[in-house]
């Protein structure tokens, strides 16, 4: 269509013309495949909100092809591969994810011999301002965090409804494919096992382990319980390493600190170990994993530990009357939310040197923060009283600033184009197309 455009135009530029500038029509349209293409879209360091993007140039006069490259870092342009196309466009074919990162140029091309190259241009995907609803679940209760293996999510409550087993490998229909009726304090999910921290008031409380080869009938493999010594440990938040599971724990007497669990054999768990790390009066909240060290938030800060061995605290950060502070971690960043003070930012600590937690910025709705994850340039953070999600650009850790504000959105994590959430306040699982 554009070449019958341009012929149609040429002929009525050559009847107007003067000799001179008939001279430069005619090379141009013979010779124009040498020189560099002229680009229409997209405008350079565009932000797109597409899968496949549409790239769109100028008819060169004389060509009889064009030769793309499309690389994801500006300086691949010499080892890159070469596409070909007798058109003056092309539409991405593999669709790309959110914060994908493409520079790409073309040149024209007569039979076996290329122009110049054009000029590189490059574009970025980022969030539409539509995100689309996929798929919800009602599971009921008040579901506050999810695990997700394959093709199945891992949802606990806080309260008696049971731990959720929920068939997502159709986005757009979530099926519930099993509840396991007990009440549990947190879950994590590795291989082919699910550990349970089961909290119950009329017996010792315990970490349960569950085969999930198949999702749909998790079989109960061994069960241990959280006493170590002579106290009754109330369980947090877990995370896995290597061979052990610790659990960041509340327990009688004012004791608080870090339970290790050996889980080299799940069959056979070990006896709890339990180390005291924290102050006397401050009891834990939640617990991030990131190369081997643990980040765990208390009332009044946020402490690191080893797990090489031993667990060993390394330093801490205080930040004073802070209330149940979430957390998140991607790169060496990780970040604490306080769900109960709206006065508090969301705070952001530099953790590539576990032994000096060192802060990088914050973000300040002025409302309290919680449920916090991170996908790559994105921090999603729900505010409170307001219920609202925050869609936060970390692109510039030291200095985020809100994207956008959106309602009925909930993020516990994102996987792709999609996010998967809990409502907490609707008891429902909310699948979304962030890219639709």
């Amino acid at each position: 269509m554009k070449k019958g455009i341009f012929l149609l135009l040429l002929a009525g530029i050559i009847l107007s013309c003067d000799d001179i500038s008939l001279r430069e029509t005619i090379d141009e349209m013979v010779l124009g495949w040498t020189r560099e293409v002229s680009v229409l879209s997209p405008k350079d360091n565009a932000g797109l909100t597409e899968k496949t993007p549409m790239l769109d140039w100028e008819d060169a006069g004389g060509a009889s092809g064009y030769e793309l490259q499309i690389v994801e870092s500006i300086d691949h342009f010499a080892e890159a591969e070469i596409i070909e196309t007798t058109e003056s466009e092309y539409e991405i074919p593999d669709e790309l994810i959110i914060c994908d990162t493409r520079y790409w140029r073309v040149r024209a091309v007569k039979d076996d011999e290329a122009g110049e190259w054009g000029e590189t241009r490059s574009f970025k995907i980022i969030i539409s301002d539509t995100p689309a609803l996929l798929g919800e679940l009602d599971i009921g209760g008040n579901p506050y965090k999810m695990e997700i293996q394959g093709d199945y999510a891992y949802i606990p409550y806080c309260d008696s409804v049971g731990v959720k087993i929920v068939d997502i490998s159709d986005p757009s229909a979530p099926v519930l494919v099993k509840t396991i009726e007990k009440k549990v304090e947190d879950l994590s999910v590795e291989d082919q096992y699910l550990y349970m921290l089961q909290v119950d008031n009329d017996m010792d409380n315990q970490l349960e382990i569950y085969d999930i080869s198949n999702p749909s009938s998790p079989e109960l493999v061994s069960s241990c319980s959280l006493t170590a010594g002579s106290v009754n440990y109330d369980p947090e938040d877990s995370v896995l390493f290597g061979d052990n599971i610790y659990i960041a724990v509340q327990g009688d007497s004012s004791e608080w600190g870090i339970l290790r669990i050996l889980i080299s054999d799940p069959a056979s768990p070990g006896n709890p170990v339990f180390q005291k790390i924290t102050p006397d009066t401050d009891p834990l909240w939640y617990m991030e994993l990131s190369g081997g060290y643990g980040f765990v938030t208390t009332n009044a800060g946020v402490f690191s530990c080893s797990f090489f061995g031993e667990v060993d605290q390394l330093d801490y950060y205080p930040i004073n009357n802070q209330g149940e502070a979430f957390t998140a971690v991607s790169d060496h960043y990780l970040f604490v939310s306080d769900g109960l003070n709206a006065s508090h930012p969301l705070i952001i600590l530099d953790i590539a040197d576990p032994s000096n937690l060192t802060y990088v910025s914050e973000y300040n709705p002025e409302m309290a923060t919680a449920w916090v994850a991170v996908y790559r340039d994105y921090l999603f953070t729900t505010t409170d009283p307001d219920k609202k999600l925050r869609i936060i650009d970390i692109s510039d850790i030291t200095n985020p600033t809100l994207y956008t504000t959106k309602e009925d959105l909930p993020i516990s994590e994102i996987i792709g184009n999609y996010a998967y959430g809990v409502d907490y306040y609707k008891g429902k699982l909310v699948i979304t197309d962030l890219l639709p």
